[in-house]
């Protein structure tokens, strides 16, 4: 089994090791992975105003965990996964299958931290979208959105102690 301790984001700064860590390269927005590991298509994309999207479409030839620990937690990941094979994602303990027939939709906070385990043999279309919270109270704000508790979902500093400790 291959281990990567990699991160996201709601910017570009991640691709890079997250490319060195499999041993492969980034050419334009493609990540290119060694086809001993896995093949397909990693793409992503800088949408603008704090959105990035990661597209996956790959088959893997190995056994793959993947330890996501975020260096920033100033964003939300939406991930549809449609993987057909064996994959689990785990948080504290808690574990859920993913894929087509299992869970397929997760909204994650950045500062989450996950292990996202597949199979040699498992095929995996994914779309990740990362969004800054501070873009998301924008929005809600600007749309005269009736979320009144935006602050504390979106900065978790603005959540007062007795919130926490109840």
């Amino acid at each position: 089994m291959k281990t990567i301790e990699h991160s996201y984001g709601a910017d570009l700064s991640w691709v890079e090791n997250f490319a060195k860590q499999f041993g492969g390269k980034i050419e334009g927005n493609f990540i290119i992975m060694p086809e001993e590991l896995q093949t397909g298509t990693r793409y992503f994309l800088d949408c603008g105003e704090g959105i990035i999207a990661y597209y996956v479409n790959v088959l893997y030839n190995k056994n793959f965990r993947f330890i996501q620990k975020n260096k920033n937690n100033d964003f939300v990941g939406l991930y549809y996964n449609l993987t057909e094979g064996e994959a689990t994602v785990s948080s504290n303990s808690s574990v859920y299958d993913v894929g087509r027939w299992r869970y397929n939709l997760s909204v994650l906070d950045g500062s989450l931290e996950t292990d996202y385990n597949v199979k040699a043999g498992s095929c995996t279309f994914a779309l990740c979208i990362f969004i800054k919270k501070s873009m998301i109270a924008k929005f809600v704000k600007k749309n005269n959105i009736p979320l009144p508790d935006v602050d504390k979902i979106t900065d978790p500093s603005k959540i007062p102690l007795s919130d926490l400790t109840e």
